[in-house]
């Protein structure tokens, strides 16, 4: 489970997640690694609860224990900041049987950050050239009464933009941030919550989770690895709509939402 990657970089040594720039006389390009996970970056996602399974099904209770722990503690960013440490620290067990599986529970995780890199990146573009209306409330508009922290983080990371100097990047407190990141890469929503919740907050859950993509994909050999480090069936089809999962997957970007041959789908849409 991972917060920062690329889906496309600037740079060949983008992997690596290190902020960089390059200047030639016509152009400048900046590329930097920000917290959030996927629409919590591109915008989206709904203000309301979150409530998903953070693991498959485990027969021994200790190895899911281990397996949250080993999230929670291994993945950092570049600085070495815990990014899920906060993020699970909620987790609860849901026993059935023989089996066991991790979830969270969150009564409100707020979809403001994506406004912060929304306003940033369109900042950015006006330096060049005057392309979007410079009415930023329009679409960046926040209260920053209520997210004081959000504007704190705001206003640093602008500053960082302008020359990426190193003294000036912030400092990444994912325990704040945990209220504006969405855990996308889940293995399917918690339904035992839901009678807690108001129908615009179930409906919330399940347009926000929708944006999700699902993890098949043509790449057997890599899908057999993968489902082994994430305690995964072999069967993707099983994976994908048994568990419901999103799971992360830096490697592999052939992925696929609908399972049926394009034929059949599309003779059932015009039944």
């Amino acid at each position: 489970m991972q917060v920062l990657f690329p889906l496309t970089g600037f740079f060949d040594d983008s992997k690596k997640m290190r902020d960089q720039k390059s200047e030639t006389c016509s152009s400048v390009w900046k590329e930097i690694f920000v917290p959030g996970a996927h629409a919590d970056i591109g915008g989206g996602y709904l203000e309301g609860p979150q409530s998903v399974y953070i693991s498959t099904d485990f027969v021994n209770i200790d190895d899911l224990h281990d397996y949250i722990s080993d999230i929670r503690n291994a993945k950092t960013d570049t600085e070495g900041n815990k990014i899920w440490n906060a993020l699970l620290s909620g987790y609860q067990i849901e026993k059935r049987g023989i089996f066991s599986q991790a979830y969270v529970c969150r009564d409100k995780v707020y979809s403001d950050l994506s406004k912060v890199y929304g306003k940033l990146m369109m900042e950015e573009t006006h330096k060049v050239a005057s392309v979007f209306s410079t009415d930023t409330d329009i679409y960046f508009g926040t209260d920053y009464n209520r997210h004081i922290l959000l504007n704190r983080f705001s206003a640093k990371l602008n500053e960082y933009v302008k020359d990426l100097s190193a003294d000036r990047k912030p400092v990444y407190d994912f325990s704040w941030l945990a209220d504006y990141t969405h855990i996308s890469a889940n293995f399917g929503l918690y339904n035992d919550s839901s009678e807690q919740k108001t129908e615009w907050e179930v409906n919330a859950e399940f347009i926000n989770n929708g944006l999700n993509v699902s993890s098949s994909t043509s790449d057997q050999n890599s899908h057999i690895r993968l489902s082994a480090e994430l305690h995964l069936p072999e069967d993707n089809f099983v994976t994908d709509f048994l568990y419901g999962t999103s799971v992360p997957n830096n490697d592999i970007w052939i992925r696929s939402i609908v399972k049926a041959p394009a034929k059949a789908g599309f003779n059932e849409m015009n039944k």
